[in-house]
């Protein structure tokens, strides 16, 4: 309860003039500014009409006194429901919440504190405007935090809508650690349902998402030996097996969407529990039957976000496991037509293998020196196709020179 007071009252003032927030290239914080001082000065102006008999009424001691123990009682009173269940505002990544009916109680508090020990009336106003500007500011900002993470999810949604059409009932999905900073994971199991599930309203969900780290670190046997794995919340229920998941991996805007196969258990970008768990993931969970497949509602999704170098990614990728290298080619190309490009580069392995089976030996080199120039990381992925090019493809000139180049250039070792 101590703890709760301080913070209510003091340490939450931290949090709304932090240095990296002092930004004058980025827009957002540029606005977030302006919102302090117009907010400031509005406040101020109002503030400066108060009738002189009110004033003299909120200066005395008696009401300081008065609004101190006032304000105490009240934010007692609105923690109350939190402590009475366990709750503090300082456990957990949104229990701030309980905080909401003590905000009565913290303003006057703050005003009676301001009163007591600022004499001066310009001063006293000047404070609680600069206070409330600075508390709008930081509101703005978050506000925009969340805007971004909603961008941030339609993305990942409409990808895995791109790359899994449907998925059969009782799969899990699975990824090390949260995706969304501000959504954990049975709100991130709701959306998947809500994306996948044909039974609306059903307590027994057909889908559900597991952060690896929370709920199988040291545990990995139960994916591997296909043992039960259950999710619940509330009185909303998951019942599965170990064996009948996919395994993600997300970094916005870094990279791309990556639904995950034994292929990949080379690249480096990978942590390496999520290396670990590749093992478990079963491809064979997602149904590519057209007639299984239905759009995201828009409602909750939004519309379908323009297709960039993701969407040609996830049906490449789908392409890939399906060894259609024509059509990996021809995504290719009307990516080149746009004008678009990864931002990691680990992604070009599909377009990079897909040329090179279709004899577009030279293509398949640029494309891989390029990228590797790009980013070093790529390096043990792109060996390893390369490898399994020279054994698996026709005798070819192009193909020999362009395996001795990539070879050179990448520093791969035979």
């Amino acid at each position: 309860m101590t703890r709760d007071f301080v913070h209510m009252l003091f340490s939450t003032w931290f949090n709304v003039l932090q240095p990296e927030t002092i930004n004058f290239k980025a827009p957002s914080l540029v606005i977030s500014w302006g919102i302090v001082i117009f907010v400031a000065v509005i406040v101020y102006f109002f503030g400066s009409l108060l009738r002189e008999r009110e004033y003299q009424n909120l200066q005395s001691d008696k009401w300081a006194k008065q609004a101190f123990f006032l304000g105490l009682f009240a934010i007692f009173m609105g923690m109350v429901p939190g402590w009475i269940v366990g709750r503090d505002i300082l456990t957990g990544r949104f229990s701030d919440r309980i905080a909401l009916p003590a905000m009565f109680g913290i303003s006057i508090v703050l005003v009676s504190i301001i009163t007591k020990f600022i004499q001066n009336r310009n001063h006293q106003l000047l404070t609680i405007s600069i206070l409330v500007g600075l508390a709008a500011g930081t509101q703005f900002r978050i506000a925009n935090e969340y805007r971004w993470e909603w961008v941030e999810q339609r993305q990942f949604f409409w990808q895995l809508y791109w790359r899994a059409p449907s998925l059969v009932e009782n799969t899990a999905v699975l990824s090390d650690g949260a995706i969304f900073t501000y959504t954990g994971d049975y709100p991130t199991a709701a959306a998947i349902n809500v994306l996948y599930a044909s039974k609306k309203g059903d307590l027994k969900q057909p889908f559900w998402f597991f952060e690896i780290d929370d709920n199988f670190l040291n545990k990995m046997d139960i994916l591997f030996e296909g043992q039960p794995i259950n999710g619940s919340i509330r009185n909303i229920t998951f019942t599965g097996n170990g064996k009948d998941n996919i395994v993600i991996w997300y970094e916005y805007p870094d990279s791309c969407l990556w639904v995950l196969s034994e292929h990949e258990a080379q690249n480096t970008y990978l942590p390496e529990l999520t290396v670990e768990a590749i093992k478990a993931s079963n491809l064979s969970r997602i149904n590519f039957d057209p007639n299984a497949a239905s759009l995201p509602i828009k409602s909750v999704f939004g519309p379908e976000p323009e297709h960039g170098w993701c969407y040609y990614f996830q049906k490449a990728d789908i392409a890939y496991l399906n060894k259609e290298w024509q059509m990996i080619v021809e995504l290719g190309n009307q990516a080149e037509k746009l004008d678009i490009e990864p931002n990691n580069k680990f992604e070009m392995y599909p377009f990079i293998e897909a040329y090179a089976r279709t004899g577009s030996w030279e293509q398949a080199r640029k494309m891989t020196v390029y990228s590797f120039r790009g980013d070093k990381e790529v390096r043990d992925m792109f060996c390893q196709i390369w490898t399994d090019l020279e054994f698996t493809t026709p005798p070819d000139k192009d193909k020999d020179k362009s395996i001795e180049d990539v070879f050179k250039t990448l520093k791969c070792t035979r």
